[in-house]
């Protein structure tokens, strides 16, 4: 190590080790074949891939994927029926605006106030003067009963209904 360097200055060139000599290469070693029995040949072993179970995890992410995908298109089923409905009420919707606008139309011709008022004085109908006006006061409050009173459902009672609901909707989606 005597006359050897690192870095930026050169290598020395005069230097007289020289690298021991390789041996020389050997030729490969050859494995005998084995002995084979005449008259005999060689039965193929079936290889036999050991079995592996089924991971628990695996099912259960399969179980959650596959109920996830029902829940996706149950979604989709129900997004459907509310759009089919929401179509349908806004045809209705546009055509009951359409008959207010003929009813009323309709109304202010058979009922002009002018005239009404005209026909009123004729007959002698005149507005009540603040004398002929009568306050009616209670002093006691009012009451009211109401009859038929629904509970309000349990939880399990508010499930059952929601699944019933689900399925009559799927019913009914599936029955077209």
């Amino acid at each position: 190590m005597a006359n050897t360097s690192f870095g930026n200055a050169a290598y020395d060139l005069t230097n007289t080790v020289v690298a021991p000599q390789r041996k020389e290469q050997q030729a490969p070693r050859t494995q005998p074949e084995p002995k084979r029995q005449s008259g005999r040949k060689a039965a193929a072993q079936p290889q036999v891939r050991p079995q592996q179970g089924i991971s628990l995890f695996a099912v259960t992410g399969f179980t959650a994927i596959a109920l996830m995908a029902v829940l996706v298109l149950t979604s989709y089923i129900q997004l459907n029926s509310v759009y089919a409905a929401t179509n349908t009420m806004e045809d209705y919707l546009t055509e009951l605006v359409e008959e207010e606008a003929s009813l009323t139309s309709e109304y202010n011709d058979l009922f002009d106030t002018a005239t009404l008022q005209e026909v009123a004085e004729e007959a002698g109908l005149v507005e009540p003067s603040s004398s002929q006006k009568v306050y009616l006061e209670l002093t006691e409050p009012d009451n009211a009963i109401v009859y038929e009173q629904k509970e309000d459902p349990t939880l399990v009672e508010s499930v059952a209904e929601d699944l019933q609901s689900f399925w009559r909707s799927m019913l009914t989606y599936f029955a077209r």
